[in-house]
C-alpha cells in the first residue's frame, strides 16, 4: 500500500479521538473566582464563584467542551460547584497537611463515564482516584474509597501525562525524590498497571538548603515523544535544573536527551504546538530590587545538546512587586494553540504567547493576555 495512503487513513482514524481531547480541555479553573471557558476560541470569564484551595490542579470536561469536575487540591466539585458527596478531604483519606498539590485528569479507556486523577503533593505523596460520572444522579462522584497510593517511594511534586503509541490508553509518569528515576503509569482499559516502567535518565534530583529541591514541572510535548523536566532552586544563582528527554511511546521509558541552561528559580515549562520550540520561566531577584521574571525560547530542532543551549533567546521580561510566583508558576498550552503564562499570583495577571511556534519575538509575547480586571479573584496557577 502507498505508505502516503496508509499514513492518511491512520490519520482518519484517529482525528475524532484528536478532536475530543482538545475539547476536554476547554475549561480552565485557575483560582478563586476564575473560570476560563476556552470553546469560543478565546478565552471568556465565566460569572460565578469557584474555589481553588491548591495549585496546579485538575479539570475535566466532556467530548463537546462541558464541564464536568474538577479538583482544587482539597476536594472534587462537580459542574455545578458542589463538592461531590466522596470527593471531600475526609472521605479520601487525605492528609491534614495537604498542600501545593499537582494533579491530572484522564478519561479512563473504553469507559465513556470514568475518569482517573492523579495526585502528587509537596510531602512526597503520590495517588489516583477514580470518578464515575454516572454516579450521584449523574453529577458525578468519586468512587475510590480512598486514594490509591502509586509509589512505595515518595514522590516529587511532578506529574505529567500523554497518550500511549497504541492511541487509546495513557502514560502517566512521575518523578521518584533524591534520585534519578522516573516512574511511568500505563493506564488502560482494564485500569491502571501498578507496575511502572522504570528508567534512571537526567539529573539525580536532591532535596536540601543547597540543593535543587522538589518543586518544578514535567511536561510532554503534544506529540508525545519529548519530555522536559525542571527543579526550583530558589534564589539560588544557577542552580535550578532544566533537562529535556526523549519518551518512547510504545514501552514507557525515558532517555536523556539534553542540560538546558542552568536558571535560576526555573519552573514553568511548556512546548509549542509543533514540539519544535521550547520555553521555559525564570525568576531572580536583583540586589534590592524587585523579583524579575525571564520568559525563554529555546529551539528544539535539530535535537542536538550544544544546538538547543545556544539557541535561548529571552523573548519577554517582567518585573514587579511579585512577579512570577516562583513556587507555582505554570505555563500551558491552550487549545486556541497559544500558551498562557501565571505571573505574579497577587496580580492575577495571565501573560500570552500569541504565536508560539515562531522563531525569537516573533512568537508574539504579550504580558497583557485575556481581560485580567474581568476576573472575580485570583488567578492560583494554571490546570495541568
Amino acid at each position: 500500500m502507498n505508505t502516503r495512503v496508509c499514513f492518511l487513513g491512520m490519520l482518519l482514524t484517529l482525528l475524532p479521538t484528536l478532536i475530543a481531547a482538545q475539547e476536554r480541555n476547554n475549561n480552565w479553573i485557575t483560582g478563586e473566582g476564575v473560570w476560563l471557558d476556552l470553546n469560543t476560541g478565546s478565552p471568556v470569564v465565566v460569572p460565578g464563584q469557584v474555589e481553588i484551595a491548591s495549585l496546579p490542579h485538575a479539570v475535566m470536561s466532556d467530548t463537546t467542551g462541558a464541564l464536568l469536575f474538577y479538583f482544587d487540591g482539597r476536594a472534587y466539585y462537580d459542574a455545578s460547584m458542589d463538592t461531590m458527596p466522596h470527593g471531600i478531604p475526609d472521605s479520601l483519606g487525605l492528609p491534614f497537611w495537604l498542600a501545593q498539590t499537582q494533579s491530572i485528569a484522564l478519561p479512563r479507556p473504553g469507559w465513556p463515564d470514568r475518569y482517573y486523577v492523579f495526585m502528587v503533593d509537596q510531602y512526597l505523596w503520590g495517588g489516583h482516584v477514580e470518578l464515575d460520572m454516572t454516579a450521584n444522579g449523574g453529577q458525578g462522584d468519586v468512587i475510590s474509597p480512598s486514594i490509591v497510593y502509586d509509589m512505595d517511594s515518595a514522590a516529587e511534586t511532578r506529574i505529567a501525562a500523554t497518550r500511549h503509541a497504541n492511541g487509546e490508553d495513557y502514560w502517566i509518569v512521575l518523578h521518584e525524590r533524591g534520585s534519578d528515576e522516573f516512574h511511568a503509569f500505563r493506564l488502560g482499559p482494564a485500569g491502571l498497571d501498578p507496575n511502572p516502567v522504570v528508567s534512571h535518565a537526567g539529573t539525580s534530583i536532591q532535596i536540601g538548603a543547597t540543593a535543587p529541591d522538589r518543586y518544578g514541572r514535567l511536561k510532554f510535548n503534544t506529540q508525545g515523544d519529548l519530555l522536559a523536566h525542571t527543579s526550583i532552586a530558589h534564589y539560588l544563582p544557577d542552580s535550578s535544573i532544566v533537562e529535556l528527554f526523549h519518551f518512547d511511546q510504545w514501552t514507557g521509558e525515558v532517555s536523556f536527551l539534553a542540560e538546558l541552561p542552568h536558571y535560576t528559580s526555573a519552573s514553568g515549562i511548556e512546548f509549542s504546538p509543533d514540539g519544535q520550540r521550547l520555553y521555559c520561566t525564570h525568576t531572580f531577584s536583583p540586589p534590592g530590587g524587585f523579583a524579575t521574571t525571564a520568559i525563554w525560547q529555546l529551539s528544539l530542532d535539530p535535537l542536538v545538546e550544544t544546538d538547543i543551549v545556544n539557541s535561548a533567546v529571552v523573548i519577554g521580561v517582567d518585573s514587579s512587586s511579585y512577579g512570577l510566583d516562583q513556587v507555582n508558576s505554570t505555563m500551558e498550552l491552550a487549545p486556541d494553540g497559544k500558551i498562557y503564562v501565571h505571573i505574579g499570583a497577587p496580580d492575577g495577571v495571565l501573560a500570552v504567547i500569541n504565536n508560539p511556534n515562531a522563531a525569537d519575538l516573533a512568537c508574539g509575547y504579550d504580558r497583557n493576555g485575556p481581560n485580567t480586571q474581568a476576573f472575580a479573584g485570583n488567578i492560583r496557577g494554571l490546570p495541568n
